[in-house]
């Protein structure tokens, strides 16, 4: 039997939860969450054994600052695994029957969706800009980004982006009237 494995997988931004339950899954049933790149992830066979995973987004951290972050978590009992896109994937094991997080309130959570959100409202800005000067610009209608396969994408991208941004702040406001934990 093989001791790693990859498995395609995407979840949305805000599906954040099901991915850590998947991951929680995964390890219960003896696949171990090693590393993440582009909707691949990379287990390692191993007994089974119930961690608890959890992840927090903060894009932008380096060096020292990174450094900090990381121990921060580890000095809390947390494992790093790895980081993707400002993604960062921790792990520890269940110990009890109450499952531990890396947020001690429902501020926190909503700080972490309040940093992907700037993230993602930068990113949905920039799109538009490409769309009306690039893709939608009628002064130049000949050229190939003005194709109705281009418009079709960038109007895809605009409106997956708008949608991401829309259910994130959802979540903000969920959090913030103590409606999730």
């Amino acid at each position: 039997m093989k001791n790693k494995k990859r498995v395609c997988k995407a979840f949305f931004a805000w599906a954040d939860k099901k991915e850590e339950d998947w991951l929680n899954e995964m390890s219960l049933r003896g696949w171990h969450f090693q590393s993440y790149f582009f909707f691949f992830y990379v287990f390692i066979r191993g007994d089974s054994k119930e961690y608890v995973y959890k992840l927090d987004y903060n894009m932008g951290l380096t060096g020292n600052e990174r450094d900090n972050y990381i121990s921060l978590f580890e000095d809390s009992g947390w494992d790093y695994l790895c980081q993707f896109a400002g993604w960062y994937y921790f792990r520890t094991e269940k110990v009890g029957q109450e499952l531990p997080d890396i947020y001690s309130d429902n501020h926190s959570k909503a700080a972490k969706y309040r940093r992907l959100l700037k993230f993602l409202s930068a990113i949905f800005i920039l799109e538009i800009v490409i769309s009306v000067t690039v893709v939608f610009n009628p002064l130049h209608p000949e050229t190939a980004a003005n194709s109705l396969l281009m418009k079709g994408l960038y109007g895809f991208i605009l409106i997956l982006i708008g949608y991401a941004c829309y259910r994130i702040n959802k979540r903000i406001h969920a959090l913030e009237r103590n409606e999730e934990k």
